[in-house]
């Protein structure tokens, strides 16, 4: 899964720490607003089978698809800290484990599993 490190630049390591760092911003929504950037870790898919496509082969040239990052890379995705994140954590760790399908998470591009 994906991984969350930091929020604005500033790292984060548990869920605690995150929390508070949300609290404020969304405690901005009359000043710069609760968009804050989220910095994530990509992880191995959880379900590496979604990940391959077959091709028929037969449409001309392949193309390139717009695949996941990869493992490994540190990706940033504004955020709306209004809204509902709509992922699943692993206990107390910023360890993304799932999405609720139609989440805020979904709609800017995260994909932990």
């Amino acid at each position: 899964g994906w991984e969350v490190l930091a929020v604005n630049n500033e790292p984060v390591s548990n869920t605690q720490e995150f929390n508070a760092v949300a609290a404020v911003i969304k405690a901005n929504e009359g000043g710069q607003g609760t968009v804050a950037e989220v910095t994530f870790r990509v992880g191995m898919p959880l379900d590496v089978q979604s990940q391959v496509s077959m091709g028929s082969g037969s449409q001309g040239p392949p193309q390139q698809p717009m695949g996941p990052p990869p493992v490994g890379a540190i990706i940033n995705i504004p955020m709306d800290f209004s809204q509902k994140f709509g992922w699943r954590r692993n206990g107390e760790t910023l360890l993304l484990t799932g999405l609720t399908p139609g989440g805020m998470a979904e709609a800017c591009g995260v994909k932990p599993g």
